[in-house]
Formats: structure tokens, sequence, C-alpha cells
């Protein structure tokens, strides 16, 4: 196991807590009473950050079990926790703060009772350490095993609503660019967490596996969203504030890429680079997270 490094990732883990909380809040109404444009891209986004929290709960456990800058992390997991259960029950019930209606596609809803089932054992496998308990490694690997089954089955309920919402709000190409940039917020998470698990090794070779093939989607995908893609109906982006951010998050992106690729390929992590990709990860989140709200936001 990986002892502390301290090299300055406090601050980035807070100031990501501080952001996944706040973008929930800050464009509060009293109520909805139907679906619009805007309602319809702040469900997708919603819905898609939820992917990205099952990752970062079990990225920042692993940081704690890895004794990684260790309160940080855990303040960052507890942060992260109770964003996903208040949206998790939201996306079904609504939420005027979050500005979710209750969810009345049965389509939609059907998903959403399928990551409750999912969440069930990751959830108990989690509880016990947002509440402060010591982080045993039979532990970690339960939740490196029901971590994956919630963002699956997350990432279906999302795509269903892009699909049905999309189409109502007559916003489907916008409606997917969202999905699929809010999708690298997860991929920012997923990779620090394989790299956290090659590093506490658990199943090393199968997460280096996963981490190459993270490291490749995030890639792709990031191309894609600033050039456009023909074949997968995403637009090239028009709006110079979507632009600017989606410029930033692959700059963040290109500092990150070179340390996560070396330990794909079989080098060893360290204390010290541990820490290094949990603090750039967490800047790449950030930086993915701008531009889905400026996406969200972009008239």
């Amino acid at each position: 196991m990986l002892k502390t490094a301290t090299i300055g990732c406090r601050g980035a883990a807070r100031a990501v807590a501080a952001m996944i909380l706040a973008a929930g809040s800050v464009y509060a109404t009293p109520s909805i009473a139907f679906e619009t444009e805007e309602t319809v891209k702040a469900k997708i986004n919603l819905a898609g950050r939820q992917r990205m929290l099952s990752q970062r709960m079990a990225k920042t456990a692993c940081m704690v079990f890895n004794q990684a800058d260790r309160a940080a992390q855990e303040e960052a997991l507890k942060k992260a926790y109770t964003l996903f259960t208040r949206t998790h029950f939201a996306l079904r019930f609504g939420d005027p703060e979050l500005r979710l209606m209750p969810e009345k596609s049965s389509a939609v809803l059907r998903f959403l009772e399928a990551v409750q089932k999912e969440w069930a054992p990751y959830n108990a496998a989690m509880k016990p350490v947002t509440k402060g308990k010591e982080i045993k490694q039979t532990q970690l690997v339960t939740i490196a095993q029901t971590n994956i089954p919630v963002l699956a089955t997350m990432n279906k309920a999302v795509g269903r609503m892009e699909r049905t919402y999309g189409a109502k709000a007559g916003i489907r190409d916008d409606a997917r660019a969202i999905n699929y940039a809010g999708a690298q917020r997860m991929l920012s998470q997923r990779m620090a967490k394989e790299y956290c698990l090659i590093a506490a090794g658990i199943a090393p070779d199968e997460n280096r596996f996963a981490l190459a093939q993270s490291i490749a989607l995030f890639d792709k995908r990031q191309r894609m969203l600033m050039n456009g893609d023909a074949n997968a109906k995403v637009p090239v982006p028009s709006d110079p504030t979507v632009v600017e951010a989606l410029a930033a998050s692959m700059k963040a992106w290109q500092s990150l890429q070179e340390m996560l690729s070396a330990v794909a390929g079989g080098v060893a992590p360290t204390d010290a680079s541990l820490e290094a990709v949990s603090s750039q990860a967490d800047l790449l989140l950030k930086r993915a997270h701008a531009a889905v709200q400026a996406m969200e936001h972009a008239s």
C-alpha cells in the first residue's frame, strides 16, 4: 500500500467538491410546471453527473485506502456520496432546486429503477466509509466490483433521457453533445480510480487494461466534441464559451494523459504520482464540467 506524499492536491479536491455541490443549486427555482428546453438540458446534465459521482466515490475511497491526502479525500467522498443520493432521489421524484420534475416517462423510470437495484450493494459498501470507518482491502475490492454496474445502468438511463427528452424538446444534437461531454467528467474520475486500484494491488492487470480503454475513449470523445463528428451526429461547437471550455479541458487532459499512459503500459505507480494523478484528474473534472455547463446554457 502506498503511503502519504503531500504535494498539494488537497486544494484541488476541495475545489472540485465545492464545484459539484454548487452545480445543483446555482440556478434554483421555486417550482417547475412542465419540461422546457432548459429543464431537459439540466436533466441530462445532472443525470450524466451521476455517472461521474459513481466513479468519484470509488476513486476517493481508494485514495483514502492508499493514505493519499486522506483528509481531503474523505471530505470529497462524503460530498460526492451526499450529492449522488440526493440527485438519485430527485431524478425520480423531482427537486425544484435542482430544476428536476418528477420523472413521468415509463421508459426512463425503468432505467432509474435498474440503477436503484445496482446502487443497493454499492451503497452498502460505501456508507460506512462516509462515516469515517477504516477501509479494509476486502471492502475496497467490493467497492471496485459494485461501482461498475451502477455506472453501466446509469449510463443507459442517461442515454434514454437523451433520446426521449432531446426529441421532445427538439434538441437531439445538443442533448447528445451534453451527454458525451458529461461522460468526460465521469472518465476523469474513472481513470484516476483505475490508476489508484493498480497502486492498491487490486486486479492490476485488469485495471491496466481498463485504464488503457478509458484513456483511448476520453481522447476520442474529446476530439469529437471539439471538432464535431457527422457519423456520431455531434455538431461542431459554435458557441465561443463552449469552444473555449473544450480547449481548456483538452489542455488539462494533455497534462494527465502521459502519466496515465505510463502506468497503463506497465510502469508501477509511486506515492508522488498517485497524488499527482488525483490532483490533475480533479482539474480535468473541473474543466470538463465547465464545458458541460457551457453547453447547457448555450443559446
